[in-house]
Parts: structure tokens; C-alpha cells; sequence
């Protein structure tokens, strides 16, 4: 597999190979490589750039140079890989000389989404036949429509029956929802029976944060 900073086309290749000989050349040892190391990744680079040359050339341009071409840059490419990869382990090559060679500086790792502290407030909108239509705000922001930051969906848990529930801890899961407002469906045989909704926040990692108040509607049909 190809390392993403080596460019997959052939004149990317031609010169990003370019200069990683040059450094490598020269600097090696810096680097964590050893002089057989530099001269082998010399040799393939003077193979590639000569029959990249004789493949792009019009008047020298045949299958069979295509072929020396592509395979001289899988050999070319297999080594600078090999190589790169040592260079990025050495703990003294720091992240300017990573650039200079082309070499892809990893990042950080980002910053864990931490777990949602405020807590959804329900509104509802309007009942049509078989849907309730509700909407969310955050309770740090009751003016906003917007989830509060980290957060991805709403999870909303449900209970019908024919009493409130104070609490969801009877409620039963429905859905997630990244939309407001947003429709729950519901069941004809449920008619004339009371649908309690709770909701709270959940990140991608599946963190959810407190509970929203209950929030209570007869169903109709």
C-alpha cells in the first residue's frame, strides 16, 4: 500500500523521489540510515527518473518502456516507503526535516469528546394523526436551536400508557435523532393513551449526558 504523502502520479513521483534522494543522500546518518541503506534508494531513484524519461518521451514511448517505467517506480516506491517509515521512528529527526523530505508529520491525537453536561429541552409542536412533532433546544442555550458542542444526535426514549412516568426509567429506547424538529411515529392502537418523551445527548463515541425533563402528549388520530 502506497503512503499517502507519495504522490501516485508519475511526474508527482518523479519529483518528490527527487528530493527525497537528495537528502537522503547527503544527510542518512541524521536520518537513522545506513550508507548501503542511501545507496539503495539512490540506485532506484536513477532507475526510475531514466525510465520515467524514456515513458514520457514521445519518440521513445512504448509498451515496453511504460512497463520498465512502472515497474522501476514499484520498487522505487516499495523502498522510499520502507524508508520514510524508519526515518519517522527516529525520535531525533524532528517535524521540519518530515516536511523537507515529504514526509507526512502525524498529528496529535484530537482531543477526546467529553461527555455532554447540559441536557435537551423539549418542545412540542403539533400533533397530526399517527405523529407528534417536537423540536430541542440545550439548556445552556434555550434561544438556540443548535446541539451543544461534541454532541451528534438526540436520543429519545418514549413510554405510553395511560399515566406520566416522573422519570424515564420504564421509557423505552425510539431512535436518534440529528434533525430539529423531527416526527415520532406512533401507533393507532395506542389512541387516547399518553406518550411521554425524554431525551439527552449522545456523541459519536455513544457518551450521553443528563436526562431532559419528561414531556407529555395524548395521542390522537
Amino acid at each position: 500500500m502506497t503512503a499517502p504523502y507519495i504522490p501516485s502520479t508519475d511526474a508527482g513521483f518523479s519529483s518528490w523521489s527527487a528530493n527525497f534522494e537528495a537528502i537522503v543522500a547527503v544527510d542518512f546518518a541524521a536520518l537513522g540510515l545506513t550508507a548501503p541503506q542511501a545507496a539503495a534508494y539512490t540506485a532506484a531513484d536513477t532507475a526510475y527518473q531514466a525510465a520515467y524519461i524514456l515513458a514520457t518521451n514521445p519518440a521513445t514511448r512504448t509498451p515496453v518502456t511504460i512497463a520498465a517505467k512502472d515497474s522501476a517506480k514499484a520498487t522505487a516506491v516499495a523502498l522510499a516507503r520502507e524508508l520514510a517509515q524508519l526515518i519517522k521512528a527516529n525520535p531525533a529527526v524532528d517535524d521540519e526535516t518530515l516536511v523537507s523530505l515529504g514526509i507526512t508529520v502525524d498529528k496529535f491525537p484530537p482531543t477526546p469528546v467529553p461527555t455532554p453536561t447540559t441536557f435537551p429541552l423539549l418542545d412540542f409542536l403539533a400533533a397530526t394523526p399517527g405523529q407528534h412533532k417536537l423540536q430541542w433546544r440545550d439548556s445552556e442555550t434555550p434561544l438556540s436551536k443548535r446541539k451543544p458542542d461534541g454532541a451528534v444526535s438526540l436520543e429519545l426514549w418514549s413510554e405510553v400508557g395511560t399515566t406520566i412516568p416522573p422519570t424515564p426509567d420504564t421509557a423505552s429506547f425510539l431512535a436518534d435523532y440529528t434533525k430539529s424538529p423531527f416526527r415520532v411515529d406512533l401507533l393507532e392502537a395506542d389512541r387516547g393513551k399518553i406518550a411521554t418523551y425524554f431525551g439527552r445527548w449522545k456523541t459519536r463515541t455513544g457518551l450521553v449526558g443528563p436526562w431532559s425533563d419528561g414531556v407529555s402528549f395524548e395521542i390522537g388520530w
